[in-house]
């Protein structure tokens, strides 16, 4: 084994020094490709295919995700969309014939617009609707006026957040009496109200 040292080391002393810088530059050319041959590309081929992977996946994401955005009407979700379009819309209508009604001074249709308002509260019972003729009224309304008497049962939060839902959407509406009755569940509210207008 010495003796191959030596051979080899007589050799490399016997190159001049252009020959000894190229065989340097051949070795170290070898060992880079060895290199990348036996570490590099076989990490960069990994990485690659991770690459794609996580593109299939991203593309199967965004498919699934446009899927769940816009259902097929065929589907339950598809369906439940399309009520709540339908009811959105209905209620749309009775916003605007409600709107109509009052700017036309249509004050004698009162109870129908109760009605109207009461169909956003879902959560209300209807006991009572009444038109009460102008001689059974309090003295605290005018003779001349006809009010509507309504009775309504349901949770206090529903019952208050009806009577802020008529006033905002009657802006003329006038009480006549209004309580609450705690004692039987679920509470009632009893009310007369009246618009301006209303005669009989």
């Amino acid at each position: 084994m010495k003796t191959i040292w030596r051979n080899l080391a007589r050799r490399l002393n016997a190159l001049s020094l252009r020959e000894r810088v190229i065989m340097a530059v051949s070795l170290a050319v070898a060992l880079a490709a060895v290199v990348d041959m036996a570490v590099l590309s076989p990490q960069l081929a990994a990485q690659n295919e991770a690459l794609a992977r996580m593109r299939s996946q991203q593309a199967t994401l965004t498919t699934l995700r446009a899927q769940l955005a816009a259902p097929a009407a065929s589907s339950p979700a598809g369906a439940l969309r399309q009520q709540l379009v339908a009811e959105q819309a209905r209620l749309q209508a009775v916003e605007t014939a409600l709107a109509q009604r009052l700017g036309s001074g249509h004050a004698a249709s009162l109870p129908a617009l109760l009605q109207q308002v009461l169909r956003r509260h879902d959560k209300l019972t209807l006991l009572k609707l009444d038109t009460v003729p102008p001689a059974a009224q309090d003295a605290a309304a005018p003779a001349a006026r006809r009010s509507v008497e309504l009775q309504l049962a349901g949770r206090y939060a529903d019952l208050l957040a009806y009577a802020q839902a008529i006033e905002q959407q009657l802006p003329g509406l006038r009480w006549a009496a209004l309580q609450i009755d705690a004692v039987p569940q679920p509470p009632v509210l009893s009310a007369r109200v009246w618009l301006p207008g209303d005669t009989p």
